[in-house]
C-alpha cells in the first residue's frame, strides 16, 4: 500500500488556528487581525507493520497490528513533508456576544517522491532517485461564528465551515495530477486539488475557560467539539485545553508563556467514497487513515503591546497518533487589535 497515501491527509487537518479559540468573543465594534506562518516537517509517521485486508473490497473487516513509529523512506534531509504555511485571521465583534472569524490558508507543500507519473517534460527520462515534488497555493480555510454566553464562567459555542473552494477545480473527480500531451511527451502539473482534503466539513465546539487569580493573569481554557465531514470519512471528536500567565514587564508590555494540548480522533464512521474523495483508495470504506487519531502539544511565548499589537512564537510537537505522522511546527504570529472607537477619535 502506498504509504504516502496515509500520511499526507494529517498537514491539512490541523491547520486551523488553535491559537485564537477560547471563550471570549470581542467586543461589538473590535477588529483583531492576524497573519502568521509556520513550517511543518515529518520523517517519521506511526503506522502498522502489516493491514489484512482479507481480500474483501469495502474494507469493513481491515485488521492491522499495532502502530510504530517508522521512518518513511527515501528520505530528503530525514524528511518526507516540508510544508510551509502563511495564514491570515480577521475577527470582528458584532456585539450580543457574538463574533465572526475567518481563516485563509496559503500552503507551499513539499512532498518527497520517489517516482515521476510520466516523463519529465521534454525528455524521456523517469525518475529513480527521490526529489521534492512541490505544490503551491491556497489550501483548506475556515469561517467560523462564535456566541459567548452571558453568564458569570466565559463560555462560548463555536460553528465553523472548512472549506476548498479556493483551490478546487472543474469536475467530479479528484486528480493529483494534471496531464497534456505535447508531442511525445507528456507533460505533467501538480494539480491545485492535491492541497486540501477536497471536501466540506461542519464542526461545533463548546469552549469554557476563565481567569484564575483577580489581577487576570493567569487563564485557563478547555474545549470539546464534533467535526462533521462531508463524504471525506470519519467525523473526529475534538478535545482541548490551554492555559498560561502573564508577567507584567512595564505599563505596556507583556509576556505570556502558555501552553495549548489538543487530541484529535477519528470516529470511525463513514459509508463508501467515490473518486470525487481525495482519498478513494479502490472504494474502501472507512480506510486506515479515516480512522487517525493525534496527540499533539504548542510551547508558545506571546508578547503584548499597549494591549493592541502582540506577537506570539513557539513550536508544536505530535506526540502520539495512530495513522498519522510525526511532525514538529515551529511558527510565529502577529496580532494586531482596534476598534471603531480608536478610528472616530
Amino acid at each position: 500500500m502506498n504509504s504516502k497515501f496515509l500520511i499526507i491527509i494529517c498537514a491539512f487537518l490541523f491547520c486551523q488556528d488553535s491559537f485564537a479559540q477560547s471563550p471570549w468573543s470581542l467586543p461589538k465594534g473590535e477588529f483583531n487581525f492576524g497573519l502568521g506562518y509556520s513550517r511543518k516537517t515529518a520523517g517519521k509517521r506511526w503506522y502498522p507493520t502489516s493491514i489484512d485486508t482479507k481480500g474483501t473490497a469495502s474494507g469493513e473487516d481491515d485488521t492491522w497490528t499495532a502502530d510504530s513509529l517508522q521512518e518513511g523512506p527515501p528520505l530528503i534531509d530525514g524528511k518526507f513533508h516540508d510544508f510551509r504555511y502563511v495564514f491570515f485571521e480577521p475577527r470582528i465583534g458584532l456585539g450580543w456576544g457574538f463574533e465572526v472569524s475567518a481563516l485563509i490558508c496559503w500552503l507551499d507543500g513539499w512532498e518527497r517522491t520517489t517516482s515521476h507519473p510520466g516523463k519529465i517534460p521534454g525528455t524521456s527520462i523517469r525518475l529513480a532517485e527521490p526529489e521534492w515534488e512541490i505544490n503551491r497555493g491556497f489550501t483548506d480555510s475556515w469561517l467560523r461564528v462564535k456566541y459567548q454566553f452571558p453568564v458569570k464562567i466565559p463560555m462560548a459555542l463555536e460553528v465553523n465551515t472548512r472549506f476548498p473552494d479556493l483551490y478546487d477545480e472543474k469536475g467530479d473527480t479528484y486528480n493529483r495530477f494534471t496531464y497534456e500531451i505535447n508531442g511525445q511527451d507528456t507533460v505533467v502539473e501538480t494539480s491545485g486539488e492535491w492541497r486540501g482534503l477536497l471536501k466540506r466539513d461542519f464542526g461545533i465546539n463548546y469552549h469554557i475557560g476563565g481567569n484564575l487569580d483577580k489581577k487576570y493573569r493567569s487563564f485557563i481554557r478547555g474545549q470539546v467539539g464534533y467535526n462533521f465531514r462531508q463524504d471525506a470519512f470519519a467525523d473526529q471528536l475534538i478535545v482541548a485545553v490551554a492555559g498560561g500567565y502573564t508577567f507584567p514587564i512595564t505599563k505596556n508590555f507583556s509576556i505570556c508563556p502558555n501552553v495549548f494540548v489538543d487530541y484529535i480522533g477519528g470516529m470511525g464512521n463513514g459509508g463508501t467514497p467515490d473518486l470525487s474523495d481525495r482519498f478513494y483508495f479502490n472504494g474502501r470504506k472507512n480506510f486506515y487513515f479515516n480512522n487517525s487519531k493525534t496527540l499533539r502539544t504548542y510551547y508558545n511565548l506571546e508578547l503584548k503591546f499597549y494591549n493592541k499589537l502582540s506577537v506570539t512564537g513557539g513550536v508544536g510537537y505530535w506526540v502520539w497518533g495512530r495513522g498519522a505522522a510525526k511532525y514538529t511546527e515551529p511558527f510565529v504570529m502577529i496580532n494586531y487589535s482596534f476598534s471603531l472607537k480608536d478610528i472616530k477619535r
